[in-house]
């Protein structure tokens, strides 16, 4: 499990405990002062500090109230993660009718802010010798089974909101800086392994390379009460990115499908993204996500124009004899491997009027490392050549012929610094 995915399931784990340990003083709020920190506190594995106060709010709605706290990780002094404050909404009836069961209406909170850094060591301030580290040994949890014990919280709320949420991520072995600014998120009603409607708005800086975003979301999700299997259905989520050297982007995704990281596992059955006229959808199985992850799956990319993506992206204009060449270049694969070793099979790609097929392998390294047989149906190789400029063939006829040496032609220097082996068939070369 990476160190992000981490801290994700922790700042979760936190929330959901304070929001349950608020519920617990009912009978008198500051009399369960202690009794809220020691529950957080064997949830999470965290100490809880409560400096403010815990209140009543006793119309409109019935709710109680929390402020000031401090989350650090045991026996620090650094605080991992603050909170302004937070309320809990509560459904009158079943207080009236005195069952015992406590019904949540809502959640709100405003004002988290979470610090997290690893030093140059790789240690996370928020890893204790409770809480797993990335490098647990799967085999040492169940994976297949819920949290299920005594100490188990219920999780049923009717709606949740956090607002105000800050997030500080920096990474002294790397280099990594990143900063998340959560304006607001905004769920349904909200319980173990049933899909909720959820909506966020929020803000991510990368401080180390410039790169700035606004992303806005929404769709279903789920997780269960062990925060290690979750479930996205139809998430839209729209990112404006920009990028140095680049400009801005609007890049849009829509996903569905689930990830289980006790397991592993992540079956993403759709993955349909869009860059300007840049569309296409990927169908991806990923197994062992928590040692080398495995690729299985299929990516499609409608045919788009080449030329016009490369302006957008702030590359050099790219200038053709065919002013139609480059402008419908598609693909269909089917992927798999792993990121260091990528397997392409069954090809299917659209170069304008042009068909190539077969298969391509790629393995990274110190030496890249790629094999291929790839079949083109037909070219006319002059439509891809760069315009004929009159005066420059003038000089050039006036000139001395001097031979061509194959360096000049082949990238001799790009083959001798890396392993590609291969067989590039063209059944017709116009």
């Amino acid at each position: 499990m990476s160190r992000k995915t981490l801290l994700f399931i922790i700042i979760i784990a936190v929330v959901a405990s304070i929001a349950i340990g608020i519920v617990a003083a009912l009978d008198n709020p500051e009399y369960y002062r202690e009794k809220i920190q020691a529950t957080a506190e064997t949830e999470t594995g965290f100490e809880i500090e409560i400096n403010g106060e815990l209140n009543w709010r006793y119309w409109p709605p019935i709710a109680i109230s929390i402020e000031d706290v401090d989350v650090r990780p045991a026996g620090s002094d650094v605080p991992l993660a603050t909170l302004k404050s937070a309320a809990v909404d509560l459904k009158l009836l079943p207080l009236l009718l005195g069952t015992g069961d406590i019904a949540i209406d809502g959640l709100n909170i405003d004002g988290l802010t979470v610090n997290a850094m690893i030093d140059q060591q790789g240690r996370g301030n928020w890893e204790t010798d409770d809480l797993p580290s990335e490098t647990s040994d799967a085999s040492d949890t169940d994976a297949d089974a819920d949290v299920d014990s005594e100490n188990s919280l219920d999780l049923d709320i009717g709606a949740m909101s956090i607002t105000n949420a800050a997030v500080s991520y920096i990474d002294a072995s790397t280099g990594e800086n990143y900063a998340i600014n959560l304006k607001s998120l905004q769920t349904g009603a909200v319980s173990y392994s049933a899909l909720t409607p959820v909506s966020f708005e929020l803000a991510l800086e990368d401080n180390a390379s410039g790169m700035r975003s606004k992303i806005t979301g929404d769709g279903d999700l789920s997780f269960n009460n062990a925060f290690n299997r979750f479930g996205l259905a139809e998430m839209n989520i729209e990112n404006e990115l920009n990028l140095p050297d680049v400009g801005e982007l609007l890049l849009k995704l829509m996903i569905s499908g689930e990830v289980d990281t006790a397991k592993g596992t992540a079956d993403l059955n759709k993955l349909d993204f869009e860059i300007d006229e840049l569309k296409g959808s990927v169908a991806v199985n990923v197994t062992e996500m928590n040692s080398t992850p495995r690729l299985d799956g299929q990516i499609t990319i409608s045919p788009f124009n080449a030329k016009n993506m490369a302006k957008l992206l702030g590359q050099p204009v790219i200038e053709t004899a065919n002013p139609s060449a480059l402008t419908a270049i598609g693909l269909t694969t089917k992927l798999g491997g792993t990121a260091e070793n990528i397997k392409l099979s069954e090809i299917e790609g659209k170069i304008d009027g042009s068909t190539i097929n077969g298969r391509l392998g790629l393995r990274t390294g110190n030496k890249l490392t790629a094999s291929f047989d790839l079949t083109l149906d037909q070219i006319t190789v002059s439509d891809y050549l760069a315009p004929i400029d009159e005066t420059a063939t003038a000089d050039a006829n006036d000139a001395t012929s001097t031979p061509v040496t194959d360096a000049e032609v082949l990238p001799l220097a790009l083959l001798n610094e890396n392993n590609i082996n291969g067989k590039f068939t063209i059944g017709s070369l116009n």
